[in-house]
């Protein structure tokens, strides 16, 4: 580690010195739009410290997917069950899926299947997406339930003028994409546009490959100057195989062979989006979404003695309306979401099980941000959620069916002191909660499941944070404290494929306490960021005080570099640091770090070329481990791509 951070060191140093500082760390605070409450404001306004990542920024790197993307974003890990990664924010270890809210334009792509799936991330193109915000800690007001670690907001790209731009890609391990991306005016009131990626890539491992389709459009009416209306569309589809984790041993043999079980699966993700908005009055504004997803996941896993087949369905409708009310000193935003969520598990082969399980929810929520002084803000806010759930479970010949209700409040109350134009601090409580899943509400053992009485998480945050422009530079910082009551924890005990049983339980009292620290500096053509985000977790109370949260390093420090050699010519570094966490069963996963370089030229005619190195230090590390089972990560691995802007 310590030779990278003097390599990176020496080439900070050496840019540095050819530079010319410049004042630019207001762009932070008043250029970069988010939308936390669905209608746009700036970073400044915000009483959070929020990370926004703008096309732009996505276009000096030659990421793939999503979560490439999010990899190197300050304060974000990823946490891996086995079947996939989600995103982790503060420290919510193999429960993120349940606990980190990712969104697209407003709707959620969590999936209601907690036990087995997870955020399909890369089920959005990187190409159609305008920015992605993330908002560290909390956020149930606005969102609700799973929101204890933060939001991730994605932004796709407005039908606007006419234009585009071709792209494509080639890397390591045969991976190829390529894809366009255009807009279109039809008329002075009428905009379409337009998205395509496909994918073929083998993987790092044998037996690991994919085949994926992305298709997006979306059409905006601008019915008068004071309303329009929106139709989004998306559909997403892969087909691959992927194996089993390794052994240790396997592990130093040989990184990249497959493991002992190969699983052929086809994916298909789609998404109706309709979107209306009016500027009803001068001061009041008014949004109204609809929507309907659907993802499908099929998949055969060879096992060599038997094949087992496997069925997963999430299905979300839903409806949000929220309105904006702007008054002289300050503002009111008022909403309803109703979200109906199903879900369906099929397995059938050595072991047979089928479940059936919905969850509808209600919601009413309210905050205003209210200026008692001209530099002195304070924010309420109250949500109410009323839960229904569906559960029907069958196990061999044991059959499960109940209904049942639960209703959840919160509340957050914050201060916000604007001590000078460029600078704001602000203190900030919450209290919100995490509403079981379906799947969570039962248990099973050697006979079939099981119905539990497990109940909803509750918690309480409590942050400081402040942020300002100091000698052009850009800081953010934040101290947070989180105690959870009734933590939701599944007790897993293997006998094998057929012979797991699990039972969910809620713990005494949890903590998680940490603190974030971001900055950015601007010398002429070189910018330079740094962040690092430290945590600690621990059960504090009943049979497992003491014991840490699995799968959460309590340090991620990353460092970035970007720099314009000459006109049109950027280079990017981006250093990322993670410190050792436990897995589930306490054993040490060890610390790592990645290092990433890319190579950006754009011609004046609209082509542009890039080429790249992912950890280029090659790197040793897992995405996954678990105990004696070990997903080895990608070690140095290289990328070169073209792209041409009409």
């Amino acid at each position: 580690m310590f030779k990278k951070i003097i390599i990176l060191s020496l080439v900070l140093a050496a840019l540095v010195a050819h530079a010319e500082e410049t004042v630019t760390g207001e762009i932070r605070l008043d250029e970069e739009m988010i939308s936390t409450s669905g209608f746009e404001s700036t970073v400044g306004e915000q009483v959070k410290n929020v990370t926004v990542i703008t096309k732009d920024d996505i276009a000096k790197e030659g990421y793939k997917t999503l979560e490439d993307v999010l990899r190197n974003a300050p304060g974000v890990t990823f946490v891996n069950s086995g079947s996939g990664p989600s995103i982790d924010i503060r420290g919510q270890g193999d429960k993120a899926v349940s606990k980190v809210k990712v969104l697209v334009d407003g709707v959620a792509m969590n999936v209601l299947d907690t036990s087995h799936g997870t955020t399909p991330l890369n089920t959005v193109a990187i190409s159609n997406i305008e920015r992605i915000e993330i908002i560290p800690g909390g956020g149930a007001v606005l969102y609700g339930s799973g929101t204890v670690g933060g939001v991730v907001n994605i932004i796709t790209k407005k039908p606007t003028e006419t234009g585009g731009v071709i792209s494509g890609q080639y890397g390591s391990f045969e991976d190829k994409n390529a894809g366009i991306n255009a807009g279109f005016k039809v008329s002075d009131k009428l905009y379409f546009s337009f998205d395509y990626t496909g994918r073929d890539a083998n993987g790092y491992r044998d037996k690991d490959e994919l085949k994926s389709d992305y298709w997006a459009g979306s059409l905006r009416y601008d019915i008068t100057d004071n309303q329009s209306l929106t139709f989004r569309t998306s559909r997403y589809t892969e087909d691959g195989t992927s194996t089993s984790g390794l052994t240790k041993k396997q592990l130093d043999d040989d990184r990249r062979q497959a493991g002992s079980t190969v699983t052929d699966y086809d994916l298909t993700k789609t998404e109706f989006v309709l979107d209306y908005r009016i500027q009803a009055l001068k001061n009041l504004t008014i949004d109204a979404t609809a929507y309907y997803q659907k993802t499908d996941e099929e998949s055969n896993t060879d096992y060599g003695a038997f094949q087992q087949y496997g069925l997963f369905k999430d299905e979300k409708t839903g409806f949000n309306l929220k309105g904006k009310y702007d008054y002289s000193r300050g503002e009111l935003i008022v909403g309803y979401n109703f979200l109906k969520n199903e879900m369906e598990r099929d397995s059938k082969g050595f072991v047979s099980a089928y479940n059936d399980l919905s969850k509808t929810t209600n919601s009413l929520y309210v905050l205003e941000k209210h200026n008692i002084l001209d530099n002195l803000q304070i924010i309420a806010g109250f949500r109410e959620e009323w839960a229904g759930y569906d559960i029907d479970r069958t196990s061999g010949s044991t059959k499960i069916s109940d209904t049942r209700s639960e209703s959840n409040s919160a509340w957050e109350l914050a201060l916000n002191y604007l001590y000078r134009d460029t600078g704001n601090t602000y203190i900030r409580y919450e209290h919100g909660f995490v509403s079981p899943s379906p799947t969570q509400l039962t248990n099973k053992n050697v006979f079939g499941y099981y119905l539990n009485d497990l109940k909803s998480e509750t918690y309480d945050t409590f942050e400081i944070g402040m942020k300002d422009v100091v000698l052009g530079s850009y800081i953010s910082l934040t101290a947070f404290y989180t105690k959870t009551n009734d933590e939701i924890f599944q007790n897993v005990s293997s006998g094998g494929h057929a012979g797991m049983t699990w039972e969910f339980e809620n713990l005494d009292k949890t903590e998680r306490k940490g603190a974030e620290a971001f900055s950015e500096q601007y010398f002429g053509p070189l910018t330079i960021n740094e962040s690092i985000a430290y945590i600690n977790t621990e059960v504090t109370e009943g049979n497992r005080k003491g014991q840490q949260i699995p799968y959460v390093p309590n340090v991620k420090a990353t460092v970035g570099l970007s720099y314009e050699i000459i006109k049109n010519l950027d280079a990017n570094i981006n250093f990322s640091y993670y410190r050792s966490a436990k897995d589930s069963y306490g054993n040490s996963i060890e610390p790592y770090s990645t290092t990433d370089l890319a190579i950006k030229y754009d011609f004046d005619n609209g082509f542009g070329v890039i080429a790249g190195v992912n950890n280029i230090f090659g790197e040793k590390y897992n995405v996954y481990q678990n105990g004696n089972s070990y997903i080895p990560a990608e070690k140095a691995n290289y990328y070169v791509g073209a792209k041409y802007e009409f």
